[in-house]
């Protein structure tokens, strides 16, 4: 009989990587979503198909259940269950914690893609009345391209590349399919300057230029020679700060690229460039890294002529661009960081 493991969550993420990966590790995989419509089609098919773009390849992935919170059966299964991985959301983790008041500790992976997942998780444990301790919560970090055709459709559009990375916890079951690692802040911190500041970057400068798509952004020549020396300094921010390897980081970076150029996920680019003032934060990823360096010593004058680039992409799109450029320097909040960018 094989394990079975309950998931949280038939969203993108969720149907495009986490459900395969358990899936393939041998797990009969029951799935919880509160949206009766998309439980009732994915019951009735036992399972959905996922198209992956850029080998051409459709794989039909297998649900042995399929549940809403409030069915009477979920409870029983969760306690029968190995293993609970959730993809739903920061914000709606805490529905997860409540429905596991009556049952014994196991292992939950939150896939989810917040630092210290599993710290997070034991506290919204603990605010249902459960003890944490003999439950195993190890950080996670996910990583793979999808998107969902619901309701049109239940295929869920990825590509052949992906990762569920999860720290080494003593005890924890954790899927063969999922990459385990002895430090996972290592590998957030890979992810968020080699993928998401990437995407970041590109995306805005995009949107200045009119691009519709985030792949449009990956794939134009111009664009990456903008940002090219900006993630130069970032990889060497990762060399110091995480000790990776140059060669390792550079083929990493030519991965994602690739990744994110690819013309068969059309991700809007208004989806991804977004939030700018929130991102140009002094503690967040764009400004961040080059005030460690900095503060090092080390200097990160190659990283300036995209920045400036960055804010004036962005406050061209407002309502008064010269308001708008004033405002994010003003965010910025580092002295010099913001002389050498100019007024």
């Amino acid at each position: 009989m094989k394990p079975i493991a309950i998931h949280f969550g038939t969203g993108a993420l969720g149907r495009g990587l986490v459900v395969p990966y358990l899936h393939e590790s041998g797990f009969d995989v029951i799935t919880v979503d509160t949206d009766r419509a998309l439980a009732l089609q994915l019951k009735k098919n036992q399972g959905y198909d996922i198209s992956l773009t850029d080998t051409g390849e459709t794989r039909h992935i297998p649900v042995n259940d399929v549940l809403h919170p409030d069915d009477d059966m979920l409870q029983h299964w969760l306690n029968k269950a190995s293993l609970i991985t959730t993809s739903v959301r920061k914000e709606n983790l805490h529905h997860v914690a409540r429905l596991l008041r009556a049952v014994s500790p196991k292992t939950v992976i939150c896939c989810e893609n917040i630092e210290q997942s599993g710290a997070f998780f034991a506290s919204l444990l603990e605010q249902e009345g459960i003890v944490a301790e003999g439950w195993h919560l190890p950080d996670c970090m996910v990583d793979r391209i999808c998107a969902s055709l619901w309701p049109a459709s239940l295929l869920i559009e990825t590509e052949s590349w992906g990762t569920v990375c999860v720290q080494a916890q003593e005890g924890a079951l954790i899927p063969e399919k999922f990459e385990i690692t002895e430090n996972i802040d290592f590998r957030f911190q890979e992810k968020r300057i080699l993928v998401n500041t990437y995407a970041d970057g590109i995306s805005f400068l995009g949107a200045a230029a009119g691009l519709e798509y985030l792949y449009e952004a990956a794939e134009s020549a111009s664009i990456d020679a903008d940002i090219a020396d900006y993630m130069a300094v970032l990889k060497d921010y990762l060399k110091q700060e995480c000790g990776y390897d140059p060669d390792y980081l550079n083929r990493m970076a030519k991965k994602h690229r690739n990744r994110l150029s690819n013309p068969k996920i059309k991700r809007e680019i208004g989806s991804v460039a977004r939030s700018f003032l929130e991102k140009i934060r002094p503690t967040e990823r764009f400004i961040y890294p080059l005030i460690v360096l900095q503060n090092k010593g080390v200097n990160i004058d190659r990283a300036i002529p995209f920045l400036n680039k960055l804010i004036n992409s962005w406050a061209s799109l407002q309502r008064d661009d010269a308001h708008s450029r004033q405002q994010a320097l003003e965010i910025i909040d580092n002295k010099e960081i913001v002389e050498k960018l100019g007024t």
